[in-house]
């Protein structure tokens, strides 16, 4: 009865594999969601700091672009301030994402060079 709706080279393999228990199951669900969210907190920082570095790209573009309004541009309308409004618009928004993205535990603060924590070793007893 079953080769009529299976092939016949499909029969002993779907009989061989029983369906899984619930038990199984579960533990697959829970696995597959611990996976997403190691893989959303990898999106998460990556994300993070792709509109960090836009919004400094956006910060100089609309820097120089204030600077050629300021140099070339002799008419009345005002662009190169209006750039540099934009500029500190994008400034404060940047820092004000900088300071939500560490207060809520996306990014980290580090120095420059990043030393290991030091170790407990005896002090070296002195000389006779």
């Amino acid at each position: 009865m079953a080769e009529r709706f299976f092939a016949p080279s499909l029969v002993p393999f779907i009989t061989l594999w029983p369906r899984p228990s619930a038990i199984e199951r579960r533990t697959a669900a829970i696995d597959l969601a611990y996976d997403a969210r190691i893989c959303s907190a990898c999106n998460a920082d990556v994300l993070v700091k792709a509109i960090i570095i836009g919004l400094l790209l956006a910060i100089v573009t609309s820097l120089l672009t204030s600077m050629v309004f300021l140099v070339r541009d002799r008419s009345d309308q005002r662009r190169t301030l209006t750039g540099l409004k934009i500029r500190v618009a994008l400034s404060i928004t940047l820092l004000v994402f900088v300071v939500l993205a560490w207060r809520e535990g996306w990014i980290q603060p580090h120095g420059l060079v990043r030393t290991p924590p030091p170790t407990s070793s005896p002090a070296p007893s002195p000389a006779p």
